[in-house]
């Protein structure tokens, strides 16, 4: 009989678990935007006092990721606040095994978006903010570091004016500080922060002797410096290459000749710091996989490469926002991976979001999630304890979730579901959108399933 009661209890239990659970996210993330300024204080706030020391050789040198602990970043791996300036930090130079004091950017779908909503940012006719102009690297790299934590702290109503005076100093200054790099490390750091934000480009005749630098120094270039330096550049050279802003002359610095001799060196690379040598991390896997994704896809190199790096990302101990990134990356390479494969892959991040629970927030992320699942085969993922959770979360996201993106959500659970003869799990969901939605009852729950339209999710 006591079995039975719990059985019945557990049945009506995601429900009420996912309306605890979205009272306690509204409150952190109330929570976290009043703390998040004071984070910025709480953090060390020293310039370098030299210039980023000398190249040493990668293999057992954990000192070479030391100058890591000084990019002052936010912790802000919970909420994506800013989708142009997200990071996350540990203070371990250990290997492997332990976190890094590193940072990331999602910027592959987030900072697209904020961008459409940015055009202004670029207006040189700014007045009130004129751009310092450095004479050292090191000065280069602690203005930036200030400016994007000016971008931290300014209100919803000064950001795009501070996000605006750092892409002016950067646009003036990048000349310079390209110059004076010597080292790949060099590179390493204007990459590290570049990536941040598609505005802070790389102009075309910088490019090459940014490449030729990184070839030049690969053999004393540590995982970080390589993967992310990879991943800045192979976004420059798409950017000039497809870009209408650019002109024939920008072009005209990037000869086929030298994107095949970026993809052949990044995936040679890559193939040493995660297959030979296996050396590398999970947020350094997302950097490679992002150049892959922009420059590599037609190689046959690619496919192996993609499956072993979203493997890395999936087993290690990657942030939240990688691995959603990493669900848009296995989107994008399905079409050259084995369904079998994609699966797996699939699986492993699944069970990697899952592990890190807490940190997902965001519905939009939900929303990546599912159409990354939606386009596998209805044979696989049919695990009725990944359905429930699926099922849970959802219930958490839809209500609250913008109109477009509820749709999507249920829609695309209504589509695998089915797909798998498991509409019978709809139930909690049916029965959350009824009692938070009831107007959109008939067209998610009873109506025809309606077309996704995912592709620019």
């Amino acid at each position: 009989m006591l079995r039975c009661v719990s059985r019945m209890l557990l049945v009506r239990a995601p429900v009420a678990r996912a309306r605890a659970e979205r009272a306690v996210i509204a409150e952190a993330i109330a929570e976290e935007a009043k703390l998040f300024t004071k984070s910025y204080h709480s953090r060390s706030d020293s310039d370098r006092s030299s210039s980023p020391p000398k190249s040493q050789e990668m293999q057992g040198n954990h000192n070479s990721h030391e100058r890591y602990h000084q990019r002052d970043t936010p912790n802000i791996d919970d909420e994506l606040t800013f989708p142009f300036d997200q990071g996350a930090a540990s203070s371990s130079s250990a290997p492997a095994s332990s976190q890094r004091n590193r940072y990331y950017h999602n910027g592959s779908d987030d900072a697209r978006r904020d961008d459409n909503n940015d055009s202004e940012l670029l207006d040189d006719d700014n007045e009130h903010h004129k751009p310092e102009v450095v004479n050292s690297l090191q000065d280069f790299f602690s203005d930036v570091r200030r400016m994007r934590r000016d971008i931290g702290k300014a209100s919803s109503r000064d950001r795009v004016l501070a996000r605006q005076n750092l892409v002016q100093f950067w646009n003036v200054n990048i000349g310079f500080a390209m110059a004076s790099c010597v080292r790949a490390r060099d590179i390493g750091f204007v990459s590290f922060y570049g990536v941040t934000d598609s505005h802070l480009e790389l102009p075309a005749h910088l490019i090459p002797s940014a490449i030729q630098l990184l070839i030049r120094e690969a053999d004393v270039c540590n995982a970080l410096d390589t993967s992310v330096s990879l991943r800045y550049l192979s976004r420059e050279v798409s950017r000039v290459l497809t870009s209408p802003k650019a002109t024939a002359e920008d072009r005209s610095f990037i000869p086929q000749q030298l994107v095949t001799t970026l993809v052949e060196h990044g995936l040679e690379r890559l193939q040493f710091l995660f297959v030979t040598k296996a050396i590398a991390e999970p947020e350094d896997a997302v950097h490679g996989l992002e150049f892959i994704l922009s420059l590599c896809n037609g190689q046959p190199a690619a496919p192996a490469l993609t499956e072993v790096l979203l493997l890395h990302a999936a087993r290690g101990s990657a942030m939240m926002t990688s691995l959603i990134s990493c669900f848009g990356i296995l989107r994008a390479s399905m079409p050259k991976l084995e369904g079998d494969v994609s699966a797996q892959i699939c699986l492993e991040l699944l069970r990697a979001v899952k592990r890190k629970d807490d940190k997902l927030r965001n519905p939009f992320h939900f929303v990546k999630i599912l159409v990354t699942m939606v386009r596998l085969d209805s044979k696989y993922l049919t695990q009725p304890a990944l359905w429930q959770y699926i099922i849970l979360k959802a219930c958490i996201f839809a209500p609250n979730a913008s109109r477009e993106h509820r749709r999507i959500i249920v829609m695309s659970i209504r589509t695998m579901l089915q797909a798998r003869g498991l509409d019978n799990l709809l139930s909690d969901l049916a029965q959350e959108i009824q009692g938070m939605v009831p107007d959109e009852y008939d067209a998610l729950i009873v109506g025809p399933i309606g077309s996704l339209k995912t592709k620019d999710v």
